[in-house]
This record gives structure tokens, sequence and C-alpha cells, in this order.
């Protein structure tokens, strides 16, 4: 059940990048339904994603080409009404604790506000890998700050003066149902991240240590190995994306010499 302030204290707009959403989307605008403003800024799906987005009232939809993660974030906060904005991804939801508490907040310029992140697989929260504990600064004023321009790994920026606040409550995050839907997002991440970062140099041997090493930490260091084929699978998939992420880059160096 989710929980309905009667008002909040302050105007707080939420934004939302989706691709393809329709699976998860609706449980997502639901959580956030009491909130003044959502803006969802779609690329191009092809899916219901729109049609659920416009039968929230408080929805405004856009849709563009994607131009990366930090510079959509961006433009999703430019479409709002409010300065204060609340980014969430489509397949995250707040619980009823963090609603509470935003409803009630006297929000600080000076401030942005980072909330704990529940990641779950298939349902089931995880509580060992790199998954856990997780936390994410996700609230801020756009007119003292905002996302960084990265395709991947955006974060808001943490400009001189600004401080990091916690709140109370959590992100309830649904990634992934399914090993397919894991390996997809791999996939898409990694060739992001070398066109990122494309001209970085990186060695074979340092490709494989990072990927060996990754394992190594979510499994054994992380505790993946006390959460049964979960822990396995995510440990594996870690260190799979390190590798086909700078297997990604290698190539893309090779285009840069021919």
């Amino acid at each position: 059940m989710i929980f309905s302030p009667k008002g909040f204290k302050m105007k707080i707009s939420v934004t939302i990048l989706t691709r393809n959403s329709e699976a998860k989307l609706g449980k997502t605008l639901e959580s956030v339904r009491s909130f003044d403003e959502i803006i969802v800024l779609d690329s191009l799906s092809t899916d219901k994603t729109e049609e659920i987005a416009r039968s929230f009232p408080n929805v405004k939809f856009f849709a563009g080409a994607f131009l990366g993660f930090g510079p959509m974030k961006k433009k999703a906060a430019s479409l709002a009404k409010n300065d204060w904005i609340l980014n969430l991804d489509s397949d995250e939801r707040l619980n009823n604790e963090l609603i509470e508490d935003l409803s009630t907040k006297d929000l600080n310029p000076k401030r942005v506000y980072e909330v704990s992140r529940r990641n779950h697989y298939r349902g089931k929260w995880i509580k060992g890998c790199d998954w856990y504990p997780d936390s994410v600064i996700r609230l801020y004023d756009r007119t003292q700050t905002n996302y960084n321009d990265s395709k991947i790994h955006e974060k808001v920026e943490l400009k001189e003066g600004i401080r990091v606040e916690s709140l109370q409550g959590a992100i309830l995050h649904y990634p992934y149902e399914n090993i397919s839907e894991l390996i997809q997002k791999l996939d898409h991440y990694s060739t992001l991240y070398a066109s990122e970062k494309r001209g970085k140099n990186i060695s074979l041997f340092s490709l494989s240590m990072r990927a060996a090493y990754s394992f190594f930490r979510n499994y054994i260091l992380k505790r993946g190995i006390l959460l049964g084929r979960e822990g396995l699978l995510i440990s594996f998939c870690s260190a799979a994306g390190v590798f086909y992420k700078n297997m990604k880059l290698l190539e893309a160096n090779d285009s840069l010499k021919s």
C-alpha cells in the first residue's frame, strides 16, 4: 500500500528516463502518485511505455533520441516546473517511509540528499556483492547543482559548499527478472562505456586482473558466496561486465588507429 501524504512541505518534481519500460513503469509511477509532478523523458520506446505514462494525471511525457544518461537526466530536470528534483529509474519505487520523510522535510538548497537503495533480483533483496549496502544521491536543487555529462556512471555533482544528507526510508530497485535481462543490460552498458572512454589505454593483463578481482571482491569479500546461485550469478556477471567493457574499449581504440 502506497503512503499518500496530505501535502508536501516542498514542491518536488520526479524525473524518470524510459526506454521500452512497460513491464515495470506502472508500479514506479504508482509509488510517486502523490508527488506534484513527474517528468517522463523517453528514448523512442516501441512498447506501451507512453500509454502507461500518460495514464497518470501528474505525468508529463516527453520523447527524444538518447544522448547518454547524464545529459538525459539534465534535460529531464530542465523540463520540470519545480527546482527540487528527485531522479528515479523506471524500475525503482519509493517505500512509504521515504515518501513520508520527503513530505515533511525542510529541504536545504545547499544539500543534496542520498537514500538507501535495496537492489533485487527476481524479487529477492540481494544483501551482498556490490549490490549491498548501496546508497545513491537522487534529490537536489537544480539551481545549485545537477548531474554531470557522463554518458554512463553519471552522478550529481558535489559543488563547493554543497553537502550530502541522508533521507529516511529506501528506494526499492527491481532491475532484473531473469538472466537474459541482466546480460542485455551488461551488453548495453559496456557499449556505452567503450564509446565514452575511447582512447583510454588498457592492456590485456590489466583487463584480466580487473575482471578477476571483480569476481573475488563480489563473491568472497562482499559475501556473494553466502547468497547461493544469485550470489554466483551476480559475481560472475560483474566480472564479465568488467571484461566486456574493456574488450570493447580495445576494439574502439583499434578503430582510432585504422
